[in-house]
């Protein structure tokens, strides 16, 4: 299995059951959900930005919360 780009495959729909399934608590599940979406990206090199695009899937990588929420993620 090649986990080198694993991050970008996780889809927030599938983490809300994950969490659901888990009995996690109401205000945690919303909390992480509202770090899964509604986010928006973009790319700048030397100070030339590029158009802003809809991120849909996937998680934030170099944050404390990806890796642990990736590891639910596989774990089902």
């Amino acid at each position: 299995m090649d986990l080198s780009a694993a991050f970008d495959v996780l889809r927030p729909g599938i983490m809300t059951n994950i969490l659901q399934e888990m009995q996690i608590s109401h205000r945690l599940a919303h909390a992480i959900q509202d770090v899964l979406t509604n986010r928006k990206i973009y790319v700048d090199i030397d100070g030339i930005r590029s158009d802003t695009k809809d991120m849909k899937i996937g998680c934030v990588q170099g944050s404390i919360l990806g890796p642990r929420l990736f590891t639910l993620y596989i774990r089902n």
